[in-house]
Parts: structure tokens; C-alpha cells; sequence
């Protein structure tokens, strides 16, 4: 009850914004699991271009549709992918006009070996910010693009 309260409470926008952004980080989440990455990205960028143009202004605040995925990752969760968090935010954000760079980093250290992924829109992390992003180096630019385009 205190989430349908919580939910009642959000500006028609946002909740319009968080109606989107779930499907979106759902399909991501689902596809990544049994697909490529370019297929999710081609089906996601369908699926939020409709979206999109069904609930809200073709221009939605960027804060807003960063509030959108990281609410709806917290309430439906992506199973620990920041590529699933990062790739819907992208597509998003996309979807509402707005350039950003997926962004696949890598580390190794006494741990081994991890990746990340994050999303950054003109040098500032928009999504998928860590404390310690700086140890992940960033594959060259463009290759999150190449993988997520279909052949």
C-alpha cells in the first residue's frame, strides 16, 4: 500500500516516465539473458520509441528519465546487469532526443577480471556510477555502440 501511495504521489510525468522505463529495462534485462546485444538494442529501441511516443512529450526532462530507470531498476532489479540498467537508459534517453555514450569498461587486480557499464552524457556519468569507476578502463569509444548494432 505504501508503494501504490508513494506512486499516486509522483507528478503525471514521472509516473508516465517510470510506466516506460520498466518495460524498457525489462526487455533488456530479459533479452540480454537469451539474445545478443545488438537484437535487445534493436527491440528495446522499438519498444521505447513507442513508449515514448504514447506517454510523454518527445523531449522529457533528462533528470527525470535518469529517475525513471534507476526507480525502475530498483523496483524490478536487473539481476546485478549494469549492461541491462545502462542499455535501457541509453535507448531511453534516445527515444526523448537525448545523445549519451554507452560506455564498457574493464579491470583486473587482485580480484581478476570485472567489466562495467555506465552511461555519460557530455563527460558526466548519467547512470552506473560507482565510487571506484576510475580502476575500470573504458573499451575505445564507439565499441558499446558497434555492439549493440545490428549487422
Amino acid at each position: 500500500m505504501d508503494a501504490l501511495r508513494r506512486g499516486l504521489a509522483l507528478s503525471p510525468l514521472r509516473r508516465h516516465l517510470l510506466a516506460e522505463a520498466v518495460p524498457v529495462l525489462l526487455v533488456c534485462r530479459v533479452g540480454l539473458a537469451v539474445g545478443s546485444v545488438a537484437t535487445v538494442a534493436w527491440v528495446v529501441d522499438a519498444t521505447a520509441s513507442a513508449l515514448a511516443w504514447v506517454h510523454t512529450p518527445r523531449l522529457a526532462p533528462l533528470a527525470d528519465l535518469v529517475w525513471a530507470v534507476e526507480t525502475a531498476d530498483g523496483a524490478v532489479g536487473t539481476g546485478g546487469s549494469c549492461l541491462a540498467v545502462a542499455l535501457a537508459a541509453d535507448r531511453l534517453l534516445s527515444a526523448h532526443g537525448y545523445d549519451s555514450t554507452l560506455r564498457i569498461g574493464v579491470a583486473r587486480d587482485g580480484r581478476g577480471f570485472e567489466a562495467h557499464a555506465w552511461l555519460e552524457r557530455d563527460g558526466r556519468v548519467l547512470v552506473g556510477d560507482l565510487p571506484d569507476l576510475a580502476r575500470f578502463r573504458p573499451l575505445p569509444t564507439g565499441t558499446a555502440e558497434r555492439l549493440a548494432t545490428r549487422p
